[in-house]
């Protein structure tokens, strides 16, 4: 009994074909755009995790800022605090300027007629040395104490300078504080909104992107329903165009005419590559078979088999519903190949029929 390995590729009866072909082309390109849609949305979903660090971070730098202003608060009420004892200070030494300029005024009263008069006409009235020294002695006081109401109000009016001065430069060390903070508030507040926006921008960026991305990959699953559907065509519509079981060196040809018949052909694998069915159909075996190793064979439309043998291992069983392309098991020892290889017969009914006619060129 010589053995048969089925492998159906694209189902492709003349027109079929063609448009089985046009499918796979048109998923090809889907697919690639699917790739690109996938990487636009990857570099979004990096820039949205990106802007959203940022965001962090300003976030941190403005619950900072804000525990400044606080601090700055706080730090205003001291100086208002102090503003106000400046302020009371300066009434205080107002009002003690204000008494000793009127103290003055009466000293000067008093001194004025003498200055005018002069000394030696005011002394004239004066009998005894006693008298002359009171005299003398009460003058001298009043010179004294017009002298210290004078020290007194410059003393007086300097600090009310320096209290002036001290109250101007705590407003503007208050008011130049709280406008770097407010600047640097609204700066980051700024920033904030601009992130904040550019998030927006991203995500709905992201949204459009992921909506296209899902219509796509409806689109590629749409095609691969329509090209389930021709790879549901009868088998005979595929001649010449199924796929070949594996990739490898042809090393035995179809012919059954030989002095040692050749049933099907054989072909030499580097490894132990995997072997796939050539279209869909029914697995009817799936055991060792004397000489030929271990042997899947599929039954396709009740007419054609295909047979794959010197396997390695398989991964089917019998009674199983298997795809076009699908794994059917590994390549093992094939001694024609003197290494890995894979015997492949076509059957229709009992006769052989040469697979190089049906599988794609």
């Amino acid at each position: 009994m010589i053995l048969g390995c089925l492998l159906a590729s694209t189902p492709t009866p003349a027109a079929e074909s063609r448009k089985a072909e046009e499918i796979r082309r048109e998923l090809e390109r889907i697919q690639i755009r699917a790739r690109e849609k996938r990487g636009a949305v990857r570099e979004l979903t990096k820039r949205e995790r990106e802007l959203f660090s940022n965001l962090a971070e300003l976030e941190t730098k403005v619950n900072t800022l804000e525990l400044d202003v606080y601090r700055q608060e706080r730090q205003m009420e001291r100086t208002e605090r102090k503003k106000s004892l400046l302020l009371a200070r300066q009434v205080t030494l107002q009002a003690g300027r204000e008494r000793s300029e009127a103290e003055l005024r009466e000293i000067l009263k008093v001194l004025w007629p003498i200055h005018m008069s002069g000394a030696r006409d005011h002394w004239q009235g004066l009998t005894e040395w006693q008298e002359a020294d009171r005299h003398f002695t009460w003058l001298a006081a009043i010179y004294k104490r017009a002298e210290q109401v004078m020290a007194d109000i410059l003393n007086q009016s300097r600090a009310i300078e320096d209290t002036l001065a001290s109250e101007i430069a705590l407003t503007r060390e208050l008011q130049e504080g709280m406008a770097s903070l407010n600047s640097a508030k609204d700066e980051l507040l700024t920033k904030k909104l601009t992130l904040l926006k550019s998030i927006q921008e991203v995500r709905a960026e992201q949204v459009d992107e992921q909506e296209e991305l899902r219509r796509i990959l409806a689109t590629v699953e749409d095609l691969n329903y329509t090209l389930k559907t021709l790879d549901k065509s009868p088998i005979r519509d595929f001649k010449g165009n199924l796929p070949w079981p594996c990739k490898g060196k042809l090393v035995q040809a179809f012919d059954p005419r030989a002095d040692s018949p050749s049933r099907g052909i054989g072909l030499a694998v580097p490894h132990e590559v995997d072997i796939n069915a050539v279209s869909w159909g029914r697995v009817v075996h799936n055991d060792r078979l004397r000489g030929f190793g271990h042997v899947v064979i599929v039954l396709h439309d009740q007419e054609y088999y295909s047979l794959y043998a010197y396997l390695a291992n398989s991964r089917v069983k019998v009674g199983q519903e298997v795809e076009r392309g699908q794994a059917l098991g590994t390549a093992g020892y094939y001694p024609l190949a003197k290494g890995n290889g894979l015997y492949f017969e076509l059957r229709f009914g009992q006769k052989p029929i040469n697979p190089q006619d049906w599988l794609s060129r």
